[in-house]
């Protein structure tokens, strides 16, 4: 019996096929990348997390921003409260609450708060109040009003405010050229005074307050540059009066200015190479 050839089939794997997809490849058309996606240095979650210094005090500015006060909980068995829960508010029709209405909440975090370089400023600069989440207005009475916590950043309790507020844009970050040498300080240079929550460190993504502001021709947008000054001894000498020292600055990170008020600004870390303190510069 003679053996009858088999025959080849174009199929996958095949020969023919490999030549049909090797014809249709193009290696002058370019492959089309998806656009690099844009970071954002400041979005809404940043807005209802931010510090802010009120130099009057909070209880001045409460009453100068028309805040409503968080006077009870519908849960009575909890002390701190979190997303949807309910709140009742002292204020209603009389002071113009509608349903629908989303305010900001408002805390404390810091009274009387000191500059740290007490050759800069020895008295308080204020108060330091913290936007930690979002309530909406379900029902309104004529003296008081009913709200849900929509999104809360902290905990949230009786005695804390809320008040109206204009939901801001998101805020591309602007970065600049990686700097890693001495940081020359231009004026006016700022010092770091508060980093939310009062924590002593803090890292990319965090808030902090510096001391300067508009009077200083700061503005929403600006990134500076942070820096720590470091000294260091120059000669071998036992005594004070014959030591020599040297000063330099190095580079901490990038920072955007959020907030910019009169004497002060609220500022959100950007890039941040080692914690970053209170007294810490900040230049442009």
């Amino acid at each position: 019996v003679i053996p009858v050839a088999k025959q080849t089939v174009a199929g996958a794997g095949s020969p023919a096929q490999a030549s049909s997809e090797v014809g249709e490849l193009r290696p002058d058309r370019p492959k089309r990348h998806k656009p690099i996606q844009e970071e954002f240095g400041f979005t809404f979650q940043d807005f209802i997390q931010m510090p802010y210094l009120v130099p009057a005090g909070a209880e001045a500015h409460f009453k100068e921003i028309g805040a409503f006060t968080i006077t009870e909980r519908k849960d009575q068995s909890r002390q701190f409260l979190g997303d949807g829960e309910t709140v009742y508010l002292a204020g209603g029709a009389d002071r113009g609450v509608k349903i629908g209405d989303r305010m900001v909440i408002l805390k404390v975090t810091s009274r009387k708060l000191r500059h740290p370089d007490p050759k800069i400023q020895r008295k308080p600069m204020g108060d330091v109040v913290q936007q930690i989440g979002v309530l909406r207005v379900t029902t309104v009475n004529p003296a008081g009003s009913i709200a849900v916590i929509e999104r809360s950043m902290d905990a949230v309790e009786v005695g804390f405010h809320a008040a109206p507020f204009v939901e801001p844009a998101n805020m591309v970050a602007a970065l600049r050229a990686d700097v890693t040498g001495p940081i020359p300080l231009q004026e006016p240079t700022a010092r770091i005074l508060y980093a939310r929550e009062n924590h002593e460190h803090t890292a990319t993504g965090e808030m902090i307050i510096i001391d300067r502001g508009t009077r200083d021709g700061l503005k929403v947008g600006d990134v500076l540059l942070a820096a720590r000054q470091r000294t260091w001894p120059a000669n071998e000498a036992r005594k004070n009066k014959d030591r020599v020292t040297e000063q330099t600055t190095y580079y901490l990170g990038q920072v955007m200015v959020v907030r910019a008020d009169p004497a002060s600004a609220s500022c959100r870390i950007l890039r941040a190479t080692e914690e970053m303190r209170p007294g810490d510069i900040l230049t442009r």
